[in-house]
């Protein structure tokens, strides 16, 4: 069973880049920091819940607050899809 916080965190992961001209610097920040307060709180597994509530938040507010359409970046079209020219 997959841990729902790496979906969660492939969300947040891919909307940082996204919304900030494709830099990854605020990924590697993103990271940093979340292996920062993983290491410094030490969480235990009774934290977990607490985490997993935390992470849905924050994807909540990404998605909400600043609309599906900006998970793929602001001003970006649609991808379309190659047509068979066969």
């Amino acid at each position: 069973m997959v841990a729902p916080e790496y979906h969660l965190t492939a969300i947040l992961s891919m909307w940082i880049p996204n919304n900030t001209q494709r830099s990854v610097l605020p990924v590697i920040a993103f990271h940093f920091v979340g292996n920062l307060t993983g290491e410094t709180i030490g969480f235990s597994p009774e934290l977990y819940p607490f985490v997993h509530v935390g992470m849905v938040l924050a994807v909540i507010v990404v998605v909400v607050g600043w609309s599906p359409s900006s998970l793929r970046g602001w001003g970006r079209p649609r991808p379309v899809p190659a047509s068979d020219s066969s």
